[in-house]
């Protein structure tokens, strides 16, 4: 038995169904079979011929109406006799293989272009890490330079603590002497030098209470001294 098949649809191409179809007419024993693809006005197309013991074609039909590719959306599959010549399946496999192969050529050959831009950026890197040496050396020189500049520092601090420390306390020495020279008497521990009235007051006439003998002694000795001399004159 001789067949012609005509499977229609949205998407019937580039899904593997010639290579479904050749498989399922193996499976059945087959041994002529051919597909091949073609369009129409408004949907993609499969042609399958097909011939063969009548049970055998039969059941390859069967499976056609009911099995498709995963991928693939046909809206309509028609069978017809035909009485033309159709090719082994053994030269069809071939075939098919030829037809892949002339569609991997294109892939192949950028495939082997980008093997070459990734062989030039290999070459960059290698070069980049041949640098990695230098750079090694080039940090080593920097350890050494800031080891160098930390025992500088060190020597520099040392050398500049001593005097620091002698000024520091000149100063202290300084200050402290300033502290004693502007003491009064009272704040020293003691007293006003001026004697005390025999009506209980100083003799400088200020009273005890306002301890202006404490705050001012020079003056209220000097006065101290008038208050004797005006006394001894008969003045007072």
């Amino acid at each position: 038995m001789k067949l012609k098949i005509k499977i229609t649809g949205p998407k019937v191409h580039d899904v593997g169904y010639r290579y479904f179809l050749m498989n399922m007419a193996m499976s059945n024993r087959i041994r002529m079979f051919e597909a091949h693809n073609t369009e129409s006005d408004s949907n993609q197309e499969v042609l399958v011929f097909v011939d063969g013991e009548d049970k055998a074609v039969e059941a390859f039909c069967a499976l056609a109406k009911t099995k498709r590719p995963a991928r693939s959306e046909s809206s309509n599959i028609a069978f017809e006799e035909f009485d033309g010549d159709i090719m082994k399946i053994g030269e069809y496999a071939q075939f098919c293989s030829t037809v892949q192969l002339n569609k991997a050529i294109p892939v192949l050959l950028d495939m082997r272009d980008d093997l070459k831009e990734m062989k030039g950026d290999i070459k960059a890197v290698r070069k980049n890490t041949d640098m990695i040496p230098q750079i090694s050396e080039d940090i080593k020189e920097m350890k050494t330079d800031i080891k160098e500049m930390k025992e500088d520092l060190k020597g520099l601090r040392d050398d500049i603590q001593p005097g620091y420390g002698t000024s520091f306390r000149q100063v202290q020495s300084d200050v402290r002497a300033v502290k004693l020279r502007r003491r009064t008497p009272l704040q020293a521990g003691g007293a006003c030098e001026a004697p005390p009235h025999e009506g209980g007051t100083r003799l400088c006439g200020h009273k005890p209470m306002l301890n202006t003998h404490a705050l001012y002694p020079s003056r209220c000795k000097q006065r101290g001294i008038a208050f004797k001399i005006k006394q001894q004159l008969g003045m007072l």
